[in-house]
Order: C-alpha cells, then sequence, then structure tokens
C-alpha cells in the first residue's frame, strides 16, 4: 500500500467520489468503502488479479479516517 491522501467531494450511498493524490499526481477516483479490512480485500484481490482490464487498471488501496477504499480511476 503506497502512501496516498484523499479529498472525498461527493458521497452516494455506497460510493464516494473525489482525488487520490500520490506520488505528486492528482488522479479523479471513485471509492468503494469497507470497515472490515478482511471484506475490503476480496474485491481489491479480485482486481489485482484481473489488473489487464483496462477499466479496472488504477487501483489502490488505501486508509481513509475510519474506513479501508478500494481506489478507481475515475475516467
Amino acid at each position: 500500500m503506497l502512501e496516498s491522501d484523499c479529498a472525498i467531494i461527493k458521497r452516494d450511498d455506497s460510493v464516494y467520489y473525489g482525488v487520490l493524490k500520490i506520488s505528486g499526481k492528482e488522479i479523479s477516483s471513485i471509492f468503494l468503502p469497507f470497515n472490515d479490512e478482511e471484506k475490503v480485500l476480496e474485491p481489491y484481490t479480485h482486481l489485482v488479479e484481473h489488473h489487464d482490464d483496462w477499466i479496472l487498471s488504477c487501483h489502490h488501496l488505501v486508509r481513509y479516517q475510519d474506513e479501508w477504499l478500494v481506489v478507481l480511476e475515475y475516467f
């Protein structure tokens, strides 16, 4: 997991929208929140295993406040 910072701009029922700040870049992102570390690993592992699919190519796992977030680049 890389050091990163998130700026959440909008929250829907189960999805957040915002910016992932990583390695000096700001990436518009969709954040999928999870409270449980074990549960967040399931979708994250799937994304890692299927990284050849372009829509899943930019993903990160970050801790933000009291939640784990799977981060997807927002096109």
